[in-house]
């Protein structure tokens, strides 16, 4: 299942993805994730997923939390539970080498972040525990 998943969103590179076109591009990582999933079959709401807050809290719900991420898995850091709270959350496809996201800086579906850079940043940089799901 995991494998189908990541192949999905792989196949979405390069896109803008949202269930929400009323949400800005640079805080689309939830819409773009929310596309994702409902694609991939998951029960998303009508109009997506607009926060980590609320993808967060739809994941435990929906999803079973790992400490082992794999190719796959989704990765999450919650807005407001680091160090620095002012800084924004995001959310990814976890990948071998890459986890793909929303990009806030063109608002397009990229496998941008380096799996050990983004544990890095959101982890250690800016305090935020990361967060591993896989279907239920």
């Amino acid at each position: 299942v995991s494998q189908s998943r990541y192949n999905l969103a792989k196949s979405y590179i390069g896109k803008y993805l949202t269930l929400n076109p009323t949400v800005p591009k640079k805080l689309n990582c939830c819409q773009a994730m929310s596309f994702v999933l409902k694609s991939a079959g998951y029960n998303i709401p009508k109009n997506g997923i607009s926060g980590t807050w609320d993808m967060k809290i739809w994941l435990d719900k929906d999803f079973t939390k790992t400490d082992s991420p794999k190719k796959g898995s989704v990765m999450i850091a919650v807005t407001g539970t680091g160090s620095k709270k002012e800084y924004r959350g995001h959310v990814f496809v976890y990948g071998e080498e890459a986890s793909m996201s929303n990009d806030s800086s063109s608002g397009l579906w990229k496998a941008h972040w380096l799996n050990e850079n983004a544990k890095r940043y959101y982890g250690k940089t800016l305090g935020m525990p990361l967060h591993y799901y896989d279907p239920k």
